[in-house]
């Protein structure tokens, strides 16, 4: 009889993105250079996850239509807010740097935690309660296609 390794978990501490730069809040409206600080931000983090899962929680660019919201760099910015006041470790990449994404101009937005399979990544999702329209797995390469790179979950 073979066993199965045990799964693996890796957490990276909580991004010190920068949420001061602009908010809903504060009335500044975030640009482009703003999510690409966030990006900028979470990179050395997000290097630690090439070749594991992520629970990926968003991926939007500016004219997405989602629940009826046109996105544009301040109401991406604001959803990315939104997450990280839920979540305790949320991170944002862009989908350019990673060759796992078949489009190249997305803001994407995953937990910071990485899993050795993507049921591990499925499992997170579900212990907090994400829709499965929301949360799924994603696997994160810079040298892997996008073929197998994406596990969704049953509604």
């Amino acid at each position: 009889m073979t066993t199965a390794p045990a799964p693996v978990t890796v957490t990276v501490a909580p991004s010190t993105s920068p949420s001061t730069s602009s908010s809903s809040s504060s009335g500044v409206e975030a640009t482009t250079a703003t999510l690409q600080a966030v990006v900028d931000a979470d990179r050395n983090a997000m290097e630690g996850f090439d070749g594991m899962w992520v629970p990926q929680l968003s991926s939007k660019k500016s004219g997405t239509v989602d629940n009826g919201t046109v996105y544009d760099a301040s109401s991406i910015y604001r959803h990315y807010e939104s997450l990280v006041s839920g979540e305790t470790n949320v991170r944002m990449l862009w989908s350019g740097d990673w060759s796992v994404y078949r489009e190249s101009d997305y803001w994407v937005v995953v937990a910071g935690e990485g899993f050795a399979t993507a049921a591990g990544a499925n499992a997170w999702c579900d212990a907090r309660g994400f829709p499965a329209d929301d949360c799924f797995a994603k696997r994160l390469s810079h040298t892997a296609g996008p073929a197998g790179s994406t596990e969704l979950r049953s509604s």
